[in-house]
């Protein structure tokens, strides 16, 4: 029995410095070396678990939006003819998070919750050692690890383990980072919300839409300039963001007929402009408006809402709970900042997600089996 727990210990200590060095090396190297990394480790993971029972409905389900997201935007690019190299990087960006976590996915199979855990701890730190300047810093250091900890707010809310919720509601308030804060109270009050009333899919559907208003009205501020006149009359410090936000919603039309520029089209807009300071827009839901248009980013954003629907019916309402609640966080996430591309984000959004269906996915994929 010792010799069992020594070894498990052994094994967490390996599987949480691996982690650790994964997020440090996502949020301090540049370039594309560290995707190919990540493909590698995808490559061995896959290899190592290949013959292990795994659920093509988990896959789907988890996959969906991005899926959708890369062929509307695909499709946009084509008939625009604006497809670019920086079509194929935006693509690698948004893909390769999903099929790492999918690896893992293959490789632990129902033991993902022992791997989001891993996650979690490799990610406060990864934030402490090598995000901070010095250990005590952490206790007041503006990171985007701030997103990453309000994943697992929501995940361990989710999953009622509250000391470790609490601890990961602490480094978001110690990452500082308005937007996440804001955003891991409003998506924790959603989702009290469904609780209350029994995780019921309808108001699901009924919140869902709701967001999508949300978005549309957002983005008809940006366009109209009604945003950038209320943050200069009320004073708020946005850092220049409104005013880029302006100038590049001037680049697509405000209506039903705006088909987009596809995927890849911002990034050539902002090396067309030339800003230095933005390498990014910094708000990721005018990012998809003007790649996808108007209808485009609706059929992604209703994917989502699909995604809810499959994920009741073959999972069920507690399930559906979580990805209604992961994914309004991280949509909130996009109305300030480049959350889609961050794979520091992804993976361990996409490892809560095959988490929380892995275990009910297997044992249908078995029962399957068996018939």
């Amino acid at each position: 029995m010792n010799s069992l727990k020594k070894n498990a210990a052994i094994r967490f200590l390996l599987e949480l410095l691996f982690m650790t060095m994964i997020y440090a090396m996502l949020d301090n190297i540049g370039g594309i070396k560290k995707y190919a990394l990540i493909l590698f480790f995808c490559a061995v993971f896959m290899l190592i678990g290949f013959r292990k029972k795994w659920s093509a409905d988990v896959l789907f389900c988890v996959s969906l939006p991005v899926f959708t997201y890369v062929m509307l935007g695909c499709f946009s690019a084509l008939i625009s003819t604006s497809t670019q190299i920086t079509t194929v990087k935006v693509i690698l960006y948004v893909l390769v998070p999903l099929i790492f976590a999918f690896a893992m996915y293959v490789f632990y199979g129902e033991q993902m919750s022992h791997i989001a855990d891993v996650n979690f701890f490799a990610s406060v730190l990864a934030y402490a050692i090598f995000d901070a300047p010095y250990f005590a810093k952490i206790f007041q250091w503006e990171s985007i690890y701030a997103f990453v900890f309000g994943i697992f707010v929501i995940y361990y809310a989710y999953q009622k383990r509250w000391i470790l919720c609490g601890i990961a509601a602490c480094f978001v308030y110690f990452a500082e980072k308005r937007i996440a804060i804001l955003a891991v109270a409003v998506t924790l009050v959603l989702m009290g919300i469904l609780w209350f009333f029994e995780k019921n899919k309808k108001l699901a559907g009924v919140l869902w839409g709701t967001v999508i208003f949300a978005i549309y009205t957002y983005i008809y501020l940006i366009h109209s300039g009604i945003m950038e006149a209320v943050c200069w009359g009320a004073n708020i410090n946005t850092n220049g963001r409104v005013e880029m936000y302006g100038k590049m919603a001037s680049e697509a039309e405000f209506s039903l007929g705006y088909l987009g520029r596809g995927i890849g089209i911002v990034e050539q807009l902002l090396e067309y402009y030339n800003v230095s300071t933005y390498v990014n827009l910094h708000n990721d839901l005018l990012k998809f408006y003007i790649e996808l248009g108007f209808m485009g980013m609706f059929f992604y954003l209703l994917s989502y809402g699909v995604m809810f629907f499959l994920i009741n019916n073959r999972f069920g309402k507690s399930q559906m709970s979580y990805f209604f609640a992961i994914s309004a966080y991280t949509v909130m996430l996009f109305a300030t900042d480049n959350t889609s591309i961050y794979m520091i984000y992804l993976i361990p959004m996409y490892v809560t997600m095959f988490t929380v269906l892995a275990s009910e996915g297997t044992k249908k994929e078995q029962i399957c089996l068996k018939s």
